[in-house]
């Protein structure tokens, strides 16, 4: 079945459920996420607080909330469902234009930073973030998943190289 977005040319560019099953989106060219509820057959869409942020790519974590990045805002964005607030995080780099975005089972943040060429990991208790270099120049990386075993997983946009990050030991795998 289709569901429209309720906002016309908002560019849905990237989903996530959440462990409730509720469906939530990013709508970049609005400036907002939205969520479907399957259940109800019902959308809700939320104001990102930044305005021209451009949120890119969103997940959930464990305790549902949703988690996203804002390319031009060069933040990642949090939103708690059960309260409908925001909070936003920056990015120490200038200009990184984050994309790709985990949430960990310990409750950590991880993000690809395109134009900065970093990964970065987020402690959303007390807002600190860690940017760890990545091993190849100009990858702008896109996409991030994580596996079971908590191995963070990516490729170079424009190196055309996987790569992975072992968060147990602060440690890049190239595989060309």
């Amino acid at each position: 079945a289709e569901h429209a977005v309720p906002t016309p040319g908002s560019f849905p560019s990237d989903l996530a459920v959440s462990p409730t099953g509720k469906v939530w989106i990013v709508e970049s060219n609005a400036n907002q996420i939205g969520v479907f509820d399957p259940v109800l057959q019902s959308w809700k869409e939320f104001d990102v607080p930044t305005i021209g942020s451009m949120p890119s790519r969103i997940a959930t974590d464990s305790h549902g909330n949703v988690w996203f990045t804002e390319f031009y805002g060069n933040k990642v964005g949090m939103f708690d469902p059960r309260r409908e607030k925001f909070r936003e995080f920056p990015i120490p780099t200038p200009s990184s234009r984050p994309a790709g975005i985990v949430a960990d089972l310990k409750g950590r943040v991880w993000c690809l930073e395109t134009q900065g060429n970093k990964l970065g990991r987020l402690n959303p208790k007390n807002g600190s973030m860690r940017e760890f270099d990545l091993p190849k120049a100009f990858e702008s990386p896109r996409e991030l998943a994580i596996g079971r075993n908590g191995v963070l997983w990516f490729g170079g946009h424009i190196g055309r190289n996987l790569m992975s990050f072992d968060p147990q030991t602060a440690r890049f795998a190239v595989f060309p």
